[in-house]
């Protein structure tokens, strides 16, 4: 994921992966039943390239089981762009 943004913002300004996820535009569950529980955290990049704004969007797709006392345990995550 690191690599792609890396990439989109051509080598100018840019920013370490910890700060790009110090703050989610918005967490989601997406799917939840007894079992488990599939949640996605939203990130936004902005950028002023050629003027033009640009927009990079990607998620963290967390799947986590469900266990007996209500705790999660993450079994999978994901990186997706979106």
């Amino acid at each position: 994921m690191y690599q792609y943004y890396l990439q989109w913002k051509r080598g100018e300004k840019t920013w370490t992966m910890n700060e790009i996820l110090n703050t989610p535009i918005t967490n989601v569950n997406i799917f939840e039943n007894e079992q488990m529980l599939t949640n996605r955290l939203f990130y936004v990049v902005t950028d002023f390239y050629e003027n033009k704004l640009r927009v990079l969007i990607f998620y963290e797709e967390n799947v986590f089981l469900k266990e007996i006392n209500d705790e999660l345990m993450l079994v999978q995550d994901i990186w997706g762009i979106q």
